[in-house]
């Protein structure tokens, strides 16, 4: 049976894929959340994640472990690329950061900051 929170990003599912998408180009993409806030009763909103080829490592929080769980799945799109996702406290951003390849399994391994800049973009 999924949680409250598998049932709340499942129904983004559309938006996170195109999200993930966004974000090679550039590096970025966003999606504001603030309903978030009316599925649980939580303290601390704020999380970090990366996915990458069906891999995810997640914090604790339930809400984070079941948006990775769905963007896991959704990966499988983007085999030699890895997104790092970072939740903020006032929900109104989800950013989806894209790195190069990144292997998930291999923990302290360093990742470049940001995804190679495109032709056309010059700064952040």
């Amino acid at each position: 049976m999924p949680s409250k929170y598998d049932a709340f990003w499942q129904q983004r599912e559309e938006d996170l894929a195109r999200l993930l998408h966004e974000a090679l180009p550039s590096g970025r993409s966003q999606l504001a959340v603030p309903e978030l806030r009316a599925v649980g009763k939580r303290k601390h909103w704020p999380a970090s994640l990366s996915v990458a080829a069906g891999q995810v490592r997640t914090p604790n929080a339930a809400h984070a472990k079941s948006l990775g769980r769905l963007l896991a799945g959704l990966s499988h799109v983007y085999p030699d690329t890895a997104f790092r996702v970072r939740i903020t406290e006032n929900l109104d951003l989800l950013r989806y950061l894209s790195f190069g390849r990144e292997d998930l399994r291999a923990p302290g391994r360093r990742v470049p900051r940001y995804a190679a800049a495109s032709p056309t973009q010059t700064s952040w």
